[in-house]
């Protein structure tokens, strides 16, 4: 009892000590912080010049970088509304596949994966992507673990 209580006052100090030290370092962030606004933001402002910006451009750039993070609904309603172009709107499609195939590997589900990659074999020869190969082990591992031996040796073979 008496280790346990001195186990629980060395753990309780521990944990003030931490909460403190803590403290100390968010307020000492905090003020750094301030401290280079306060010495920067004047400066910024005369010596950054203003730069014209295409507004097609960055919303273009916004629907690629939604599309590439599987929200592809909203890409299409900037597409829709007539924020983008169509040059964006080639790339909603090829997005969605990926995503369709992503979302079946999360789910150990190689079927989708290795149709894209016998679609695409060309394109990924080219790049010289090891994908294939890769996604080819996978497969093969994933039949022999499911006890489909005939089916892994003739996936081998092709």
């Amino acid at each position: 009892d008496e280790l346990k209580q001195r186990l629980e006052l060395l753990m309780k100090a521990t944990r003030e000590q931490t909460q403190a030290r803590g403290k100390e370092l968010q307020s000492a962030a905090s003020k750094l912080g301030k401290a280079v606004d306060k010495a920067a933001a004047p400066h910024l402002d005369k010596s950054i010049p203003a730069i014209p910006v295409d507004e097609s451009l960055v919303m273009e750039a916004v629907a690629q970088h939604l599309l590439f993070a599987g929200l592809p609904q909203v890409a299409q309603q900037m597409l829709d509304d007539g924020a983008v172009g169509q040059r964006c709107a080639d790339l909603v499609a090829p997005f969605e596949d990926v995503h369709r195939v992503e979302k079946a590997i999360e789910a150990q589900d190689l079927q989708p994966a290795l149709d894209w990659i016998s679609k695409h074999k060309l394109q990924l020869s080219a790049r010289g992507s090891p994908l294939a190969t890769m996604v080819g082990s996978l497969w093969f591992t994933q039949l022999l673990s499911r006890g489909r031996v005939a089916e892994a040796l003739t996936f081998i073979r092709t």
